[in-house]
């Protein structure tokens, strides 16, 4: 009939009890004697009749009965914890998890989630916000998984967002650099190179037409003195040019611009006198002109040209002479006289 002190883990509330009871799960008693059982602490729990709470491990927490449960896929826990936390953007857990994993590169995930998605093509994670974000206009990704989007190269373009490649320009269109979101025709006066950039003439050649695989030379007798020529002008009368010219050049003097275009020295009995002639001019009777003239020469005494045109003067015939120089005639001496062998002159008998 003696009192007994109840043991751990047992209580009694009353004088007048005559056993003691256990108490219940998630509460304790650690001495002798108790009137009343302890609450766990968050984050700990205990079955009946115990004399101490053990703390929840890392990737569990106490439930609403007290148990502890492992965290879901998708979330974390660490030592006694009350509830557990949701992965961030970009990581992962799986069940009973004590911290999230980082997606691989290029992937992604929410907020909570229990695996990572690849970012499809046409698309990459951006490194900021770890989201998948569509490729912009002018550039591509061809394959899942990508950290970033490569610009079109030249000539090609894309011009929609989430592009997994590029378009061919057609063949009178380029781009003016990679990344183009449209292709633009090379316009007259330019043409596409080898390395598909549309490009300017160079002096002395054209292009007439949009989309020009290369430029022409300016015909001869023709020149252009700008880059970008859409067409060639032709050299002013009395100049001429070679194929490819930039520049017109004069015909000299003793020359003209013959059908041809070509500078064509001027036969003997004609001349030109200047620069950019277009025509060799006839030399007067009593005068005469080699080849390449720029001037006739006036007959000398005692000889003459009767016509225009004379590559040579003629000697006066025997016993006519004449007693100037640039004469189209001799005369015969007058009676009383003759023709002196060595002056030429008319000398009185």
């Amino acid at each position: 009939g003696e009192c007994t002190e109840c043991p751990v883990g047992y209580y009694s509330s009353s004088s007048k009890h005559i056993a003691c009871s256990k108490c219940v799960a998630n509460t304790f008693t650690a001495s002798l004697g108790s009137t009343s059982c302890e609450s766990c602490e968050a984050g700990t729990t205990s079955a009946a009749g115990v004399s101490s709470c053990d703390i929840c491990p890392a990737g569990s927490w106490v439930n609403g009965s007290g148990d502890c449960v492992f965290c879901p896929a998708g979330k974390y826990s660490a030592d006694g914890s009350t509830s557990c936390t949701e992965c961030q953007a970009n990581s992962f857990s799986d069940e009973g998890s004590t911290s999230c994993d980082s997606c691989p590169e290029g992937e992604t995930s929410g907020a909570g989630y229990s695996s990572c998605v690849a970012c499809p093509a046409g698309s990459y994670v951006d490194s900021d916000s770890g989201d998948c974000t569509e490729c912009a206009v002018g550039t591509f990704s061809d394959s899942d998984h990508s950290l970033s989007c490569t610009s079109c190269p030249l000539n090609f373009y894309s011009d929609v967002s989430g592009s997994t490649s590029c378009t061919a320009c057609a063949e009178d269109s380029t781009t003016a650099a990679a990344g183009a979101s449209t292709c633009e025709v090379c316009s007259a006066g330019n043409y596409i190179n080898g390395e598909g950039v549309c490009t300017a003439c160079v002096v002395g050649k054209f292009s007439n037409s949009a989309g020009a695989s290369s430029c022409s030379n300016c015909a001869a007798n023709t020149f252009s003195a700008t880059t970008g020529s859409t067409s060639c002008t032709s050299c002013e009368d009395g100049t001429t040019s070679v194929a490819g010219a930039t520049v017109c050049t004069n015909c000299p003097a003793g020359s003209f611009v013959d059908e041809s275009g070509e500078c064509t020295q001027c036969s003997a009995g004609t001349f030109a006198a200047s620069s950019k002639s277009t025509e060799c001019s006839l030399c007067s009777a009593g005068k005469y002109s080699s080849a390449n003239a720029t001037a006739c020469t006036a007959c000398a005494m005692n000889t003459f040209s009767s016509s225009s045109g004379s590559a040579s003067c003629s000697p006066c015939e025997d016993g006519t002479t004449n007693d100037a120089t640039g004469q189209s005639t001799c005369s015969d001496c007058p009676a009383g006289s003759y023709v002196d062998s060595e002056s030429g002159e008319c000398t009185e008998c």
